[in-house]
């Protein structure tokens, strides 16, 4: 088996994944993309072993049942006559699930061993990119007491933090707000997204904060630091990798 560099992985891919807990088969099939480059592959027991001891995968029946669940959703096919699998394409794979963004990451081997912070990146990056723009078409955009524009045309937006929730992600892709957080410290553990906390001061004494609290005009999301108090925004997310768009993917 050789492997690549890095593999250009569709980012709507790793949404699907994500929203239906195929993370670990997803892995296998990025193992098989890097390995595989020419899009065949005969998974000989030594091969399988070889995968298991790659991917710190125990047996080789859990590769066997990351393949099966591959098979039916047509992520590969096997030919049985010449007795070896079909590693499909992202292109045809985006096609069969008409996802119309070509939108991916690059990423190399050694992050695919941490799945979910490479699904985590894939996902808040994109949303990173569509805050900016969003800021780019409004000119103004006003989140929880903070303001976000572009200050001129030559404004390079991948070197600014964003605000992007977890509440947001639920509500686009129908990954729970739990689920969202932890592939976000996946992504961030794998230093692959920076993140920081946002707090905005409160010119509030501790009991107005406490009645305001009592009958919801504030949030529980409230930190205290010497006496002055805070209230915790937004997690702000900045990238390290860019988005690549191209006419066709073809790997």
């Amino acid at each position: 088996m050789k492997s690549a560099n890095f593999l250009k992985v569709p980012i709507p891919m790793c949404i699907w994944v994500a929203q239906n807990n195929m993370e670990k088969p997803f892995q296998t099939f990025l193992h098989l993309k890097m390995q595989y480059r020419n899009g065949k592959a005969k998974l000989s027991r030594i091969e399988l072993l070889g995968l298991c001891q790659v991917m710190g995968v125990k047996s080789p029946k859990t590769i066997k049942t990351h393949l099966e669940k591959l098979y039916e959703l047509g992520w590969i096919k096997y030919n049985k006559k010449a007795d070896y699998y079909l590693i499909n394409s992202f292109e045809r794979i985006r096609s069969s699930y008409d996802w119309e963004s070509r939108a991916s990451l690059e990423f190399r081997y050694s992050e695919i061993m941490n799945i979910y912070g490479l699904i985590g990146a894939a996902i808040y990056t994109y949303q990173f990119y569509d805050f900016w723009r969003k800021v780019k078409r409004e000119k103004i955009v006003r989140i929880m007491g903070r303001t976000y524009n572009f200050l001129s045309p030559s404004f390079n937006f991948r070197e600014h933090f964003a605000p992007v929730a977890t509440t947001g992600i639920e509500a686009l892709y129908e990954i729970s707000q739990s689920k969202a957080s932890r592939l976000k410290k996946a992504a961030f553990k794998s230093s692959i997204i920076r993140v920081k906390k946002d707090y905005k001061k409160l010119e509030y004494s501790s009991a107005e904060i406490k009645l305001m609290m009592k009958y919801g005009f504030l949030p529980n999301y409230i930190k205290q630091k010497k006496g002055v108090f805070y209230l915790q925004l937004i997690d702000l997310v900045l990238p390290t990798k860019r988005i690549r768009k191209r006419p066709k993917l073809t790997t």
